[in-house]
């Protein structure tokens, strides 16, 4: 058992567990022994409900980090906020954290010349399991107190920081293609479509391309093509005057039988009371 779960059995409810920051962790000469590149502000971890929380923001870039629970990041751009997930706010940003529920986020306040070329209208978020453990890391680092962890500090928030951006790249250029996997099964929804296709389509293996397109989308490929296919038959099913049987051609089911039990599950009615 960590201190903060040791804190957090004494019922404080929520509780900020604040680690400050003082010079002397950087030694007798701080100012120069911090990274110009990237150096905390300050690290601190909370952990219960965050209900209507204003808006606010500060003059720094700041990065939270969910370990647990789920919850939205109120701002002009909101963020479902879920466990692995880490986000860059820039300064001026407004954004609260709201969360019904737990919500166990580590905050860390940044500066130096890593972040400097960096645009301020827009946040960087990526979710990834590379990244918990190092968030443990800096957390329980910054626990210690003692002297000449500053520099130990710097080092594991830039390594965090840098992973960050490596990941946002990789998870945009992917999120493209999963993207034009999507639209791909919008329009070619009536024909027979396998997994091992689509994959091959952008270069995936199986495996990869399911997590991707789960990650993207919340769905797995085939819960969206599912999802399609009911839409579309709901459609031709109330605007028109087509046979049960034609309309699950259509939308690429050969057994009528199996298009009835499939819409059944995801409507929870029969074709037959919308025909």
């Amino acid at each position: 058992m960590d201190y903060y779960d040791i804190m957090n059995k004494k019922g404080r409810s929520p509780i900020v567990l604040p680690a400050l920051l003082p010079d002397r962790l950087w030694g007798r000469v701080a100012p120069a022994r911090r990274s110009r590149q990237l150096s905390p502000l300050y690290i601190q971890r909370y952990r219960g409900p965050r209900k209507n929380s204003p808006l606010g923001d500060h003059d720094f870039w700041e990065l939270t980090f969910i370990f647990h629970g789920q919850g939205v990041l109120d701002s002009p751009t909101p963020i479902n906020l879920n466990p692995n997930r880490a986000v860059l706010i820039p300064p001026g940003f407004p954004h609260a954290e709201q969360s019904s529920g737990l919500l166990d986020a580590l905050w860390v306040g940044l500066a130096g010349t890593l972040l400097d070329s960096l645009p301020t209208e827009q946040l960087i978020h990526v979710a990834s399991e590379q990244l918990y453990l190092l968030a443990e890391q800096v957390w329980n680092l910054s626990l210690c107190g003692y002297a000449d962890i500053g520099p130990e500090l710097d080092g594991l928030i830039c390594t965090m920081v840098s992973r960050i951006f490596r990941l946002a790249k990789e998870q945009s250029s992917t999120g493209d293609l999963i993207d034009d996997i999507a639209i791909y099964l919008d329009h070619e929804y009536a024909r027979p479509i396998s997994m091992t296709e689509l994959a091959a389509r952008i270069g995936f293996s199986e495996g990869y391309f399911y997590r991707a397109f789960k990650t993207r989308t919340g769905q797995t490929p085939v819960q969206y093509l599912t999802e399609v296919r009911i839409c579309k038959a709901i459609q031709l099913l109330q605007q028109s005057s087509l046979p049960i049987a034609k309309v699950a051609r259509l939308v690429g089911y050969a057994d009528p039988l199996y298009f009835s039990r499939v819409f059944k599950r995801h409507t929870g009615k029969s074709p037959r009371k919308l025909a």
